[in-house]
């Protein structure tokens, strides 16, 4: 079976649950994990505060359901600026913050065994 990526010009089915999920047939996904402690809270706190004054200056409540679209209605430049929030979200992801448990190799064969346990299943 080739590899393929997701094709946003083909049909996607979508449910929601906590995060939305997409589904798209003969697609390849990647799925992202993080633990509770990937972020300290006082650093989070300081980036949702740092968007959220954004928006603000933007007349975008932050609380508002449909704020992400709003964002998506403005112009390209403040689009493209909004996605600094997004990176400096990854930079702090990456940074290594917590107890990093998933490097114990017993701890990420765990994870390993739960990614492949349908495998070829479904």
């Amino acid at each position: 079976m080739p590899f393929e990526f997701f094709n946003p010009a083909k049909e996607v089915g979508v449910t929601q649950g906590h995060l939305p999920h997409w589904d798209q047939e003969g697609a390849t996904y990647f799925i992202t994990w993080r633990t509770a402690d990937s972020i300290p809270k006082v650093v989070w706190l300081r980036w949702r505060d740092k968007r959220d004054a954004w928006l603000l200056s933007r007349c975008i409540n932050p609380s508002a359901d449909d704020w992400r679209r709003q964002v998506e209605d403005l112009p390209e430049v403040d689009r493209q600026d909004f996605r600094r929030f997004s990176k400096a979200w990854e930079h702090e992801l990456d940074a290594g913050h917590g107890e990093c448990v998933l490097s114990d190799p017993k701890l990420a064969e765990l994870v390993v065994g739960a990614l492949r346990f349908f495998d070829g299943d479904r």
